[in-house]
């Protein structure tokens, strides 16, 4: 009797629309991060063809920057589900798993130069400084009561990242472990 069910890919359609009207009016880039991005990732609901689905769950991956911040956005998206709860038959419940915050580090510091000159004494190749809008747990170093400076520095090709044919050459790998132990010995004598 589909007539006397609420179905719960409706309301949640209701708010996954939403939610991408306003990322498209958002306009703010940073210099650094690029833009403010929002992907629903996982949708489930439903157990069989022939019933309303009772439940709904939509997982998403969020990155924020300065200029639309973690505080905006659940405010944002808090207003989006009460707006919505407020119509007949609709009852969305939003949860965050996680609240990671953009990390800045400085790209002259010691650790930066340290890694290049690393890398460079032991490929014979310079390597540039690039920033990245994916999180890391950088995004939970920065909690520390003290500010240091962080890099993202690893094997592998961050254009392959999450992809079918991501891997890592064990040419690449085995180098990048000397690289660690020539930062580590010039760090230690830095200090």
């Amino acid at each position: 009797m589909p007539e006397f069910g609420i179905n719960a890919i409706d309301n949640l359609a209701l708010f996954y629309n939403e939610v991408e009207k306003f990322v498209a009016s958002v306009k703010e880039t940073n210099p650094l991060l690029g833009n403010f991005t929002h992907n629903a990732t996982v949708i489930s609901g439903g157990n069989q063809v022939n019933s309303i689905p009772e439940l709904a769950k939509m997982q998403g991956n969020i990155r924020t920057i300065p200029e639309v911040d973690n505080d905006e956005i659940k405010n944002v998206f808090a207003k989006i589900v009460n707006k919505l709860n407020a119509e007949k038959d609709v009852k969305l419940e939003l949860v965050w798993d996680y609240d990671k915050l953009p990390v800045f580090s400085d790209k002259d510091s010691d650790i930066a130069k340290i890694g290049q000159d690393a890398y460079k004494k032991q490929t014979g190749q310079s390597i540039d400084l690039v920033t990245s809008p994916g999180t890391t747990d950088a995004a939970e170093f920065i909690k520390a009561k003290k500010e240091f400076p962080v890099i993202i520095f690893g094997p592998g090709i961050i254009e392959t990242a999450h992809q079918i044919d991501e891997h890592v050459s064990i040419e690449n790998y085995t180098d990048m472990i000397e690289v660690y132990k020539e930062m580590i010995t010039q760090f230690l004598a830095e200090k």
